[in-house]
């Protein structure tokens, strides 16, 4: 299961609804991609929050994905065929690059931006 941003978000910011979705998927099958990784990051506003969502990230998730070139390539493929129909950003499409190579779902609450790629499972979190 690939966590995007909106779901971490939540959860360190103490939703009980996110708690209790993350605690619905087993730690060995948590990950998170590295943009999601680093969208969290750049929205720490201090040392505290960054490093709640450091120790959060060692205790509570199986793996941040770094990206490679199956993940790029995929990425650039999703951005030629939907980015003027559907204003598609480079960070969803790494994301979802990053959960079709791995053959994970994908936890997210922002439907829109994912449901038109196809083979993409999509976990919709409501929060």
């Amino acid at each position: 299961m690939i966590l995007d941003s909106d779901v971490l978000i939540d959860f360190l910011a103490g939703k009980p609804a996110a708690a209790e979705y993350i605690s619905s998927v087993s730690r060995q099958e948590r990950n998170v991609s590295a943009i999601s990784y680093l969208e969290v990051l750049y929205g720490c506003r201090n040392k505290e929050e960054l490093q709640a969502f450091q120790r959060f990230t060692a205790a509570a998730l199986a793996e941040v994905i770094p990206l490679n070139e199956a993940i790029s390539k995929n990425a650039i493929q999703i951005m030629e065929k939907y980015v003027l129909a559907r204003r598609f950003n480079a960070g969803d499409a790494l994301i979802a690059a990053t959960a079709l190579a791995r053959h994970e779902a994908l936890m997210t609450a922002n439907r829109k931006h994912f449901d038109f790629i196809p083979g993409l499972e999509l976990r919709i979190f409501r929060p």
